[in-house]
């Protein structure tokens, strides 16, 4: 209840609008009234007298494996990145880009999020687990809509979850190798050469939007 009372979400529904204007026809399910099953005050009297209460979530957690690698290796790896222009509608950004088919969903971070001065959709749980690691850890995040502006002008929908941080910054010194191979040179990359040695993904597209 703090925490959706700081973030002023539905009591409802846990979404950003006043619980009066609300749309969901959902109720509790332990007392049927109009607020979120989580945050009933029934629902700890009926537990403390043995009282079946549902396990219920807003939606479906997923699992979402961030890119956290700290060290690079020998021969290092090409990442599938790109830079391209992202908007909010009324403000766009040059944005650093990975592309993961092995993430569900796509996220974008605080700081880009911030930039674009984002208007938030919703919220989602995850369940959020280190690799090798099976203990994991639900977290609420909210949700918002970009749009990922081609060369051809096109600006395509990407759902995405906001979260602190995608990656730690990631070295260009591949990058800058591998544009001076004879078979890739006068292409134009996904990823342009810069004399920065490294850089920051801002907006990993995953498999929902890939």
């Amino acid at each position: 209840m703090q925490k959706v009372k700081e973030k002023q979400l539905c009591f409802n529904c846990l979404r950003k609008h006043r619980v009066i204007n609300c749309t969901s026809q959902r109720r509790c399910l332990v007392c049927k009234k109009k607020h979120h099953t989580s945050i009933c005050n029934n629902k700890n009297k009926e537990q403390n007298s043995g009282g079946n209460v549902p396990d219920v979530q807003l939606s479906k957690p997923e699992t979402a494996v961030l890119l956290s690698s700290t060290q690079e290796t020998s021969h290092g790896v090409i990442l599938k990145t790109a830079i391209s222009k992202v908007t909010s509608g009324n403000i766009t950004r040059d944005t650093h880009i990975l592309f993961d088919e092995g993430a569900q969903k796509s996220f974008i971070t605080e700081t880009l999020a911030q930039e674009l001065q984002l208007s938030t959709s919703g919220t989602e749980t995850l369940h959020l687990a280190t690799f090798g690691n099976q203990e994991q850890q639900l977290k609420q995040v909210d949700s918002a809509m970009v749009y990922l502006i081609t060369n051809q002008k096109k600006r395509i929908p990407i759902n995405v979850l906001i979260v602190p941080t995608i990656s730690v910054p990631i070295s260009t010194s591949q990058h800058n190798t591998a544009s001076h191979l004879p078979y890739l040179r006068g292409l134009n990359l996904a990823h342009p050469v810069s004399g920065d040695e490294v850089f920051t993904i801002s907006l990993l597209i995953g498999a929902d939007h890939y």
